[in-house]
């Protein structure tokens, strides 16, 4: 009996165990937490939150719940789960076996809110200005050592520590403009291992005064970002459109212009038909016509077919010998030249004697 008894505690002596925690979870969120043994057959298994209230427990046929927490176990392992994270989660926690007893530490933070103000415009700065910002922080927490900074540009300065069961902290910053402060402006959030850097309302950029129309990197959003590209595509939509209509409208305009008008040849008789008809007579017959002849001329230039307008052009061009030789042959046609109606001929007056 002896014997067995030594023997049992030799091997409970020489098994380790282990709790494995996260090492900080922000509130509200899950954890779960490993504990692990070398020894198998484990009878029963149980696990308290920081304020020694029990949270689960597993003997041979099961595990048990309670509000909160879910348990699992096999024969090396046993897992406990936080379903949701709160501050009576936040501390030590112990896992035990009839053989062992393990412990960790769970720490808990809330990333907060921050704005940030100035009594200056930061968008028109000079060098060497003086500057005086006021950071309002609002809803953080850290169940261990944290600290708060403030970075400008490729700056940091580390702002007066708040005690840590204050949730909201507000506290004023001073600095010289510097080329190297210029840029970027955040709040970082340190807590335990765990580092966040924070974009906050209000200030978010350090400016100089010459750089104030340049661009100021201000990051656009999605929503904004599609209705940009909406009224773009819009807008080169409404010109293709105003394109093709212009288009049509010139291309009616064009197809409905009569085609015969455009073939037909232009009148070649000059605008003073008079004059022109007087010095064809004079050429051809070698004297100037009298006002008879005048008006015989225009009786026959307004029945002469259009056809036979370009060869006047010709006449015009003639030469004094040509003309000679014309008035040979064109004589006879004097003759034939078709009277006109009866009022014509009375309208019409003798022909002088040359």
């Amino acid at each position: 009996m002896k014997l067995e008894f030594i023997l049992v505690s030799l091997l409970q002596g020489v098994s380790s165990s282990q709790l494995d925690c996260p090492n900080v979870v922000e509130l509200g969120s899950s954890a779960r937490l490993l504990w692990s043994e070398t020894q198998t057959n484990i009878s029963s298994i149980s696990w308290t939150n920081p304020d020694g209230v029990l949270a689960g427990n597993c003997i041979s046929n099961g595990c048990e719940n309670t509000n909160g927490y879910t348990v699992e176990r096999n024969t090396t392992r046993s897992e406990l789960n936080i379903l949701k994270v709160g501050f009576k989660d936040i501390g030590a926690w112990t896992c035990a076996t009839p053989s062992s007893k393990s412990q960790c530490t769970v720490e808990g933070y809330k990333i907060p809110t921050c704005n940030i103000t100035s009594n200056n415009r930061t968008d028109e700065l000079s060098l060497h200005e003086p500057l005086f910002l006021t950071v309002d922080i609002r809803g953080y927490n850290c169940s261990t050592a944290f600290n708060f900074s403030v970075q400008t540009g490729a700056v940091t300065k580390l702002l007066p520590t708040s005690v840590p069961d204050v949730s909201d902290y507000i506290t004023p910053t001073s600095l010289t403009v510097t080329e190297a402060h210029l840029g970027g402006v955040r709040l970082i959030f340190r807590c335990h291992t765990e580092q966040w850097n924070l974009t906050c309302d209000g200030v978010t950029q350090l400016i100089k005064s010459n750089d104030a129309g340049a661009s100021n990197n201000v990051d656009i959003g999605t929503e904004q970002t599609t209705i940009i590209v909406a009224v773009s595509s819009s807008l080169v939509l409404i010109m293709v459109v105003v394109v093709v209509v212009v288009f049509l409208i010139y291309r009616k305009q064009v197809n409905t212009t009569d085609p015969d008008s455009q073939n037909q040849p232009s009148d070649p008789r000059p605008v003073d038909e008079e004059e022109t008809d007087s010095r064809l007579y004079a050429t051809v017959m070698g004297r100037s016509p009298g006002p008879a002849r005048k008006n015989v001329i225009k009786v026959v230039a307004s029945q002469v077919p259009c056809d036979t307008a370009p060869k006047a052009n010709t006449i015009h061009r003639a030469t004094a010998s040509q003309g000679k030789h014309m008035q040979r042959d064109m004589a006879p046609q004097a003759n034939t030249i078709p009277r006109g109606t009866g009022s014509q001929e009375k309208n019409m007056p003798r022909d002088k004697a040359p």
